[in-house]
């Protein structure tokens, strides 16, 4: 038996360093986040995280968003926010606005509309500013090749 405690001994020490180590590896789901946020800048698409409030709680979501192209025009900035329920109160289905007072314009109701019908189920919000389009995407079941698609699409129909 006491021939076993040195093997023992550095086993345990192989442990204790190599643990630490491993821990501090990234998950499998960290890295595929990572290759998806860095494909998505190289199609110049920003990405940021951002916090939606929904009925049942606050929710943290990934916003995928493009550039629009400069202009003069006032552009109405809003962000539709997709809702755990379908109420006749909504804009849409089970789409509302998050702030009442910030609204797309009368023109686009009827394109947000048809392009809401068509989004994925990880898609949990919609946004325009000045400046760009975004979709809140849970970043899952969509590729980013979709996602810039879907981007292009939705500026060139909205700007």
């Amino acid at each position: 038996m006491d021939n076993y405690w040195p093997i023992i001994f550095i086993i345990g020490a192989i442990a204790l360093a190599v643990g630490p180590v491993m821990m501090m590896q990234p998950s499998q789901r960290i890295r595929r986040l990572s290759a998806l946020r860095q494909a998505a800048a190289q199609l110049s698409i920003r990405v940021r995280l951002s916090t939606i409030t929904l009925p049942l709680g606050k929710k943290e979501v990934a916003v995928y968003s493009i550039s629009l192209p400069t202009s003069d025009a006032v552009r109405p900035s809003w962000i539709l926010i997709k809702q755990d329920y379908t109420h006749g109160a909504n804009f849409h289905n089970d789409w509302d606005w998050e702030n009442q007072k910030q609204i797309a314009s009368s023109f686009q109701y009827g394109i947000l509309r048809d392009i809401l019908d068509l989004l994925d189920d990880s898609i949990v919000g919609l946004e325009m500013t000045q400046n760009a389009v975004g979709v809140y995407w849970q970043e899952k079941s969509l590729t980013i090749d979709k996602i810039n698609q879907l981007l292009m699409n939705y500026r060139d129909k909205l700007a």
